[in-house]
């Protein structure tokens, strides 16, 4: 159980001094078949992007009520999915919910194509007599 609760701890650490971390909330299904509603810290609030994640679930039909799970998974627009490992339920656990998600930067550059209206031809007047 220690070594859990430093795995998770420094989780939280490293989720926590990511650039842009955003909060989760949603529903989640263990893999023995509980459904629950979760809340879970994940490491970016860009789209399109894989994160890591770290969550608290509570269970209302399960015997054991409440777990801890460490995940990892994937940003859409506004979603995020999850899939992991609870360590109170001791089982699989695959989550989706909401976040407030950004859009990532696009790689092109502002200003145009590049492309220019310059060259040496024409038929202007070429100051001839």
């Amino acid at each position: 159980m220690k070594k859990v609760i430093i795995l998770l701890s420094l989780l939280g650490a490293s989720l926590v001094t990511h650039a842009s971390p955003a909060l989760m909330i949603g529903v989640s299904l263990s893999f023995n078949g509980d459904f629950g509603i979760t809340g879970k810290v994940i490491s970016s609030d860009k789209e399109d992007k894989a994160i890591a994640a770290l969550g608290a679930t509570y269970y209302p039909n399960a015997a054991k009520k409440l777990g801890i799970d460490l995940s990892a998974g994937y940003t859409k627009s506004n979603v995020a999915g999850t899939i992991g490992w609870d360590f109170l339920q001791k089982n699989g656990v695959g989550s989706l919910g909401y976040v407030n998600t950004k859009k990532t930067n696009s790689t092109t550059r502002p200003g145009g194509t590049g492309g220019g209206t310059g060259g040496t031809g024409g038929t202007g007047n070429t100051g001839g007599a």
